[in-house]
């Protein structure tokens, strides 16, 4: 395993490598609710996420998990390979949803 970025807080980025050489980057993430006290940094956050994922994305395969805090509501992202979504709770969709659906 290698430490690729761990400078933006709440956010960490490794590569974890096998012997034969295939690797797999991680991105383990967190962005506060918006309505939380530090939900106002958000939308810089994502956007950090988003130059790292240009900057790392290169490396191979790509996981991105974490708690993204972004209930997604009835947004229709058509993308290819996602499967269509079956929406069974209907809630307001958030502003940095849609930021974060446009970087993945």
């Amino acid at each position: 395993m290698e430490v690729l970025d761990a400078d933006v807080e709440d956010m960490l980025w490794v590569k974890l490598s096998q012997d034969n050489g295939e690797a797999l980057t991680l991105a383990v993430c967190y962005i506060p609710p918006e309505s939380s006290s530090r939900g106002g940094g958000a939308e810089e956050t994502l956007q950090m996420l988003a130059e790292q994922v240009e900057k790392f994305g290169s490396l191979g395969p790509l996981v991105m998990c974490g708690d993204f805090n972004a209930r997604c509501g009835d947004l229709d992202m058509d993308s290819e390979g996602v499967p269509v979504r079956n929406v069974i709770d209907v809630v307001k969709t958030l502003t940095l949803t849609t930021m974060l659906c446009i970087i993945l």
